[in-house]
């Protein structure tokens, strides 16, 4: 005859794997062989399901990288291509700076003042 399966409350990592049941037996030899075949196949049974819910979990982890890693590069697309138009705009300036002289850069000066006055004091409205 066997012994009622029980939970023990201080595991230890093997049991952990199979949801913490251990029987009370001594030794394997008294057991009934078909009681310990039932609790090998659920036991089976639960880690399957574990391992389907891991690769589950892991498919999912795999596609949300994949989407991340698209969102990145198309990013990175975007900061290259801003990168140059204003590698590009900061030429121009410089270059019309060259040939224009310092009254350009006191007329963008006051023109920079005047919008920042007028976006102070629009907010502040």
């Amino acid at each position: 005859m066997s012994r009622p399966i029980t939970r023990n409350p201080y595991l230890s990592d093997r049991d952990a794997l199979f949801d913490g049941y251990r029987t009370n037996s001594s030794s394997s030899q008294s057991a009934d062989p078909y009681l310990i075949e039932k609790q090998n196949d659920e036991q089976v049974l639960s880690l399957s399901e574990k391992m389907k819910t891991l690769k589950e979990v892991s498919l999912l982890i795999g596609a949300e990288v994949r989407s991340q890693n698209q969102f990145l590069d198309e990013m990175d697309d975007d900061m290259h291509s801003t990168k140059s138009l204003l590698g590009n705009t900061m030429n121009k300036l410089g270059v019309m700076m060259q040939t224009q002289g310092g009254s350009v850069m006191w007329i963008l000066i006051i023109f920079i003042l005047c919008v920042l006055i007028f976006v102070y004091f629009y907010i502040k409205k």
